[in-house]
């Protein structure tokens, strides 16, 4: 365990954590994996589950509201992200956070051409020699590219009612870091 995990540990030890398998796909693995862990998972004690479907009705007391929604490198994936972004503000408490973890575009011009050549050539290429799926990793590249940038996010995620929006690169922008707090 590293100095993260640790700290971790602690701040989220009193916290559970609950992931929305809507469809029971993949993620049935995950909650697998979840239970083979004793439901501690990544951070120690923490308790976690995986649930299938979404209620509707779920989250309309304050006290069932989470501090704080979060997803990293799925938010590409949800059929109407701008959709999946409102869902996280209902459900989230007021004053609550959201942290979005997503690809995203280099900043600087001269790495962000050799990143995309990498991207949509080199990766698709290798994958096709190395990976039992070598379409996912098309996928990947594709999905990436036609994202938003760091400002188009931040931008719909406050147009998706969420306020004080802001944004981090990380890795040169290969990867932002989004923030943003449910109105009081």
């Amino acid at each position: 365990r590293d100095d993260f995990e640790d700290e971790a540990g602690e701040v989220f030890r009193d916290t559970v954590g609950i992931g929305l398998d809507e469809d029971g796909g993949k993620r049935g693995e995950d909650r697998e994996e979840a239970q083979q862990a004793g439901v501690g998972g990544a951070f120690g004690d923490a308790p976690a589950a995986i649930e299938e479907g979404v209620d509707e009705r779920a989250a309309e007391e304050d006290e069932e509201r989470p501090h704080a929604v979060t997803i990293s490198f799925g938010l590409r994936n949800i059929v109407d992200p701008d959709a999946g972004l409102r869902e996280m503000l209902r459900v989230c408490k007021p004053g609550g956070r959201l942290v979005v973890c997503e690809f995203s575009h280099p900043t600087q011009k001269a790495f962000r051409t050799v990143y995309t050549e990498y991207l949509m050539k080199a990766l698709p290429s290798i994958a096709t020699k190395m990976s039992s799926n070598p379409d996912a990793y098309v996928y990947l590249a594709e999905s990436i590219r036609a994202w938003p940038n760091q400002r188009e996010l931040a931008a719909r995620i406050s147009a998706a009612g969420w306020e004080r929006t802001a944004f981090r690169n990380l890795s040169g922008g290969i990867v932002a870091l989004h923030r943003a707090s449910a109105p009081e």
